[in-house]
This record gives structure tokens, sequence and C-alpha cells, in this order.
């Protein structure tokens, strides 16, 4: 009896130790999950591609998630970042034809092209 009792708990600590450890290659693997990145691209591109994603992620929590909301969800009179409205938005920046609103100002048209990618490629789960 005592023998079972110690081959289950031996059984016990082995289902513990891979539970962690899948959990472990899940969090390292989260990160490439956030974006929908296509398919095409070989992995140095893909890791390049991740980290230019990162870095507009950073840009727009520091200059539109204050209005926008972390995660591009609209709030009122808000949109919530369709396609159509990022690429209405570089081009109204780019020429300059209207005022631009909020932090804008502050960016660089790449700062803002990489913004608007982040929230293209973002998982919108």
């Amino acid at each position: 009896m005592f023998a079972k009792a110690v081959e289950f708990i031996d059984l016990m600590k082995s289902l513990l130790l891979a539970g962690a450890f899948v959990c472990l290659i899940l969090a390292c693997n989260r990160k490439s999950s956030r974006y929908v990145i296509p398919a095409d691209l070989d992995k140095d591109t893909r890791s390049s591609f991740t980290e230019y994603l990162d870095h507009g992620h950073e840009l727009y929590k520091e200059f539109c998630a204050s209005c926008h909301g972390i995660h591009g969800k609209g709030k009122e009179n808000i949109p919530n970042f369709t396609n159509a409205q990022l690429d209405m938005y570089a081009a109204k920046f780019k020429i300059q034809t209207t005022p631009v609103h909020g932090f804008v100002n502050q960016l660089s048209y790449d700062e803002l092209e990489n913004i608007l990618n982040f929230l293209r490629y973002r998982s919108k789960q």
C-alpha cells in the first residue's frame, strides 16, 4: 500500500512538472501570437517584424491609448480602427490637409506608420 502511495506521488510530481513545462513554452510563444503575421515570412523576417510591431505597440500605449484604449476598442465617437480608417488616417497625416489631433503632431510619419501597422497586424481576439 505504501509503495502505491509513493508511486502515485511520483506520478503527480511528473504531471506537475510536465504542466509547468507546457505553461513555460506557451508563455514564451505568447508574444508571437499577439499578431497575425503573414505565413510566408521566414523566421528572421518574422522576428524582425514582431519587434517592429512591438515597438508600434509601445508607441500606441504612449501616444494613443489614453483616448483610443489599449486594444483599439472604440469608445464613444472613436473608431475601432478598420483597415480603411487606418489608411485614411495615414493619408491625412501624410498630406497634412486637415489638422491632426492628439499627440500625433509629436510623431514622425515613420512612427505613425509603425503604430498603424501594429493596429493592422494585432490579433483581434
